[in-house]
């Protein structure tokens, strides 16, 4: 009644073997010359791997280390493929195409779960390719022999000397995983690992397309986008701060130019095509990281988004005429015209409402407003001081009102105190 399934099993799960590598093996030990066809045989979806599926029947076998099958094997779901309590893409896995790394196989003819992880180029033990076969002929998922060719035969086993373990992004992942011992980096530990990819490859977008309007890098997972993936790890396992010298590198082609003292409202023309990548993140901890380190080299360069500006001001240490305006009780148009008036800044530059300026120019368009008095003021100010009427001054050309505000005749004139002072 409790006799297995099949009449052969091999003896024991190999270390980081997953299950359909382990049934590979098992289809081998029986004789079959395809895996599809043996599952089909056993009740089993043998076209579309159910992993699930293959545990339950696998977990019947009196195989030494069956039990470690289940933490070995890639879960997938719709939109995450879980490995060792560590969180991938779905594009991180290319269960479709088989690679093997010559070497490994040479030194234990078993299929290794990282193996199926599409972001990774070498081996990290050996430093051999990941290959597939040739232009001509490929492994295949169904073939049961590990490592060698279906229709050839062509073993792909080559030995090699184990290497020293690089410091990079195969390393990292590994790590984590277990296959290999772990690399910890304290900045990183808080994100998973698919995460960790997707900030690493959008970081090396940066570095290989630089800035444009809009981009199309392409989806698949090749040589040229794992070779950036990797170089946005060595940027990325550097610091934060590292990442921020990336995005000033970056940012160097965006057509916005920030001026010194000054607040640009072009976020989005300041970060091109990144302004969307970066949204393609999603909210996870790492994206949400990424993002905020492009608002603080934003603001660090004068360049916001209208929408939340203000919460940003105190990092900057300035704020808009609007916001300064009604600090001043006046309207944003006289804010703007005593600036031009003290040549604070240009008649010429933005007019707009959110034009904004550094708190020491606010602190002297605040000054000029304190020196400001009105004409009645001031002719009492000309009287007591000179016994001159103002109105014989203003004839002779000497001194003529500074700015008018607060309504349309000449008794909303101001004058500077100051200059009167001088003058008298």
């Amino acid at each position: 009644m409790n006799l297995p399934p099949v009449p052969a099993w091999p003896s024991e799960v190999l270390p980081d073997e997953p299950v359909h590598g382990f049934f590979q093996r098992l289809a081998a030990a029986n004789g079959q010359l395809s895996c599809r066809t043996f599952a089909a045989s056993l009740g089993l979806n043998g076209r579309n791997y159910d992993f699930e599926q293959l545990l339950d029947f696998c977990s019947a076998l009196p195989v030494a280390g069956r039990e470690g099958l289940a933490e070995t094997t890639p879960r997938r779901s719709l939109d995450a493929v879980y490995l060792r309590r560590e969180t991938f893409s779905p594009s991180h896995f290319s269960f479709g195409r088989v690679r093997v790394c010559a070497a490994c196989i040479a030194e234990s003819r078993h299929h290794r779960n990282w193996f199926d992880f599409s972001f990774l180029e070498r081996c990290p033990v050996h430093d051999q390719p990941l290959v597939d076969g040739s232009e001509q002929e490929k492994l295949a998922r169904w073939f049961p022999d590990v490592g060698v060719l279906p229709y050839s035969g062509t073993d792909l086993a080559q030995p090699a000397k184990r290497v020293e373990l690089p410091n990079n992004l195969a390393r990292y992942v590994l790590g984590r995983v277990g296959c290999l011992p772990s690399w910890p980096i304290l900045h990183l530990v808080e994100y998973s690992c698919g995460e960790i990819i997707q900030v690493s490859e959008l970081i090396g977008r940066m570095r290989e397309f630089g800035w444009s309007p809009k981009l199309d890098a392409g989806r698949r997972w090749d040589t040229a986008r794992r070779s950036r993936t990797e170089y946005g790890f060595s940027i990325l396992r550097d610091g934060f701060d590292a990442v921020l010298a990336e995005l000033g590198s970056f940012t160097a082609g965006a057509p916005v130019k920030p001026t010194p003292g000054q607040i640009s409202f072009a976020s989005g023309e300041f970060f091109g095509w990144l302004h969307h990548a970066a949204k393609e993140l999603g909210r996870h901890p790492a994206g949400q990281r990424f993002r905020a380190l492009m608002s603080e080299h934003a603001a660090r360069s004068g360049v916001f988004a209208k929408k939340g500006y203000e919460r940003r001001f105190a990092y900057f240490g300035a704020e808009t005429l609007t916001s300064l305006s009604r600090r001043l009780r006046i309207p944003p148009q006289k804010v703007r015209e005593l600036g031009i008036k003290d040549g604070l800044f240009q008649a010429h530059e933005d007019k707009s409402l959110h034009h904004s300026l550094a708190s020491d120019i606010c602190d002297a368009v605040r000054r000029r407003l304190d020196d400001l008095i009105v004409r009645e003021d001031a002719e009492n100010y000309a009287a007591s001081r000179g016994h001159v009427p103002l109105e014989e001054i203003e004839r002779e050309g000497l001194v003529k009102p500074f700015i008018r505000m607060g309504g349309p005749n000449r008794r909303h004139d101001h004058f500077s105190r100051t200059e009167l002072k001088d003058l008298l």
